[in-house]
């Protein structure tokens, strides 16, 4: 059976901190939990991807392929949603359940959390690991 749900709730909760990755234990920055979902998906490539700083074009090359402009439409598992912050910071979130269309994300104000695709605005693409 395909897997439609990455199970995160011992995530949520933990505190923001900038350039934090450490899955094991810690605070997780935005990338930080996005790449806790993917490893948990079984994308390890794209785990390592995602917290690595990207080239100048972005998402829109080493190994990520564009799927979509927004989230208007329903998105598939481990679907990563790049959007920019009011202050200008790209922000990832990364699709943990396709049955319901939410992603898991950090941010300052709230740490890791979980949220309703559709509630993520200023959207720049949305993305998966490879070929589709």
């Amino acid at each position: 059976m395909i897997a439609t749900e990455i199970k995160v709730d011992d995530l949520i909760g933990r505190r923001y901190f900038e350039g934090a990755h450490d899955i094991a234990a810690g605070p997780l920055d935005c990338a930080g939990a996005c790449a806790a979902v993917l490893l948990r998906g079984g994308e390890l490539e794209a785990a390592a991807s995602v917290v690595s700083p990207q080239p100048e074009s972005g998402y829109d090359s080493s190994g990520w392929t564009r799927i979509a402009d927004g989230v208007d439409g329903r998105l598939p598992l481990l679907a990563v949603i790049v959007s920019k912050l009011v202050d200008g910071h790209v922000n990832v979130a990364c699709v943990h359940s396709e049955k319901s269309q939410r992603a898991l994300t950090s941010v300052p104000e709230r740490g890791v959390c979980s949220l309703p695709i559709r509630a993520i605005g200023s959207v720049e693409g949305v993305y998966t690991w490879g070929e589709r």
